[in-house]
């Protein structure tokens, strides 16, 4: 498959994202192609995007955190093994001082627990 032919699938587009719809992907030669999706249906929530793809609504992309557990449970297909998305990364922002709340902390710890690029765990505060 090529990243062009995507734009033909059915895609589910996370809302929360600045451009949901639009995706630039990264060959191993480092050729980029941009890609415009044809959106099925686009939700604001995470939790419901991933449902959706494991009941087969449609094809999308989500982080590695978020998608561990459905891609441990379910049948899945790497569409562009040769392709890549750039990455990015997942930031706590604390006001200054030292009063952070409990939950803000709770937080930052699970994410550092739970990061796969171990080469970026020394980003977290």
């Amino acid at each position: 498959m090529t990243s062009e032919a995507l734009s033909t699938h059915d895609w589910l587009a996370l809302g929360l994202l600045p451009s949901p719809r639009q995706w630039t992907f990264i060959s191993q030669e480092g050729i980029q192609r941009t890609v415009r999706m044809r959106s099925r249906l686009s939700t604001d929530t995470i939790t419901l995007l991933k449902r959706l793809v494991c009941d087969g609504g449609g094809i999308t992309v989500l982080d590695t955190l978020s998608a561990a557990s459905a891609l441990a449970s379910v049948q899945r297909i790497h569409l562009l093994p040769l392709w890549q998305l750039a990455t990015g990364g997942t930031y706590a922002v604390n006001p200054p001082g030292h009063l952070i709340s409990t939950k803000a902390r709770t937080l930052v710890a699970y994410y550092r627990a739970h990061c796969t690029d171990v080469s970026r765990r020394d980003m977290l505060p």
